[in-house]
């Protein structure tokens, strides 16, 4: 696992939206990251062996994840909610997803850190929790990204430089 949290290029630190569709680029190769660790545990029905693995790529992608989330919902949505009200139901709608990835995330540490033999029920249970949880990551990168595309469009320069003011204090 060699996947760490990158710092902030000129241009990311200096357009938020360019910044938080960085994240993403990075949040997903922590998540096949864990992918690749759970096919390792898939492959010897063992979680014992990759038990330091799996908890590393775990904390690894919560951190990333909730920071992720926090920048998003409290630097820009409350701008988006402000300035497109619009748009309010797509950010209710992402911010929700946010709920469930963070849910599932946490259901997977929780799986993984109490630490029993990693055969059987516990493994089947920590493979459908990571399925649940890379179909509403996937469904929402691909949501996010939209919207975050549609804020590179509709946001003028006042409001952008409100929201990295907002992400830099953050």
């Amino acid at each position: 696992m060699n996947a760490v949290a990158r710092p902030p290029t000129d241009q990311t630190a200096s357009d938020p939206i360019i910044g938080l569709e960085h994240d993403h680029s990075h949040l997903s190769s922590l998540v096949a990251s864990l992918r690749e660790a759970l096919d390792g545990a898939r492959a010897t029905r063992d979680l014992g062996e990759l038990r330091g693995e799996l908890v590393e790529a775990l904390r690894l992608l919560s951190d990333d994840l909730f920071t992720h989330f926090a920048r998003e919902e409290e630097g820009l949505f409350p701008i988006v909610v402000e300035e497109l009200p619009d748009l309010a139901g797509i950010v209710a709608a992402v911010v929700a997803t946010h709920d469930r990835i963070c849910g599932a995330v946490s259901r997977m540490t929780y799986v993984v850190e109490k630490g029993s033999d990693g055969l059987g029920a516990e493994l089947d249970a920590l493979l459908a929790l990571f399925q649940r949880f890379d179909e509403h990551y996937s469904a929402h990168a691909r949501d996010e990204l939209e919207l975050l595309r549609a804020l590179d469009r509709r946001l003028d320069g006042r409001q952008r430089a409100a929201v990295a003011k907002i992400l830099k204090e953050l």
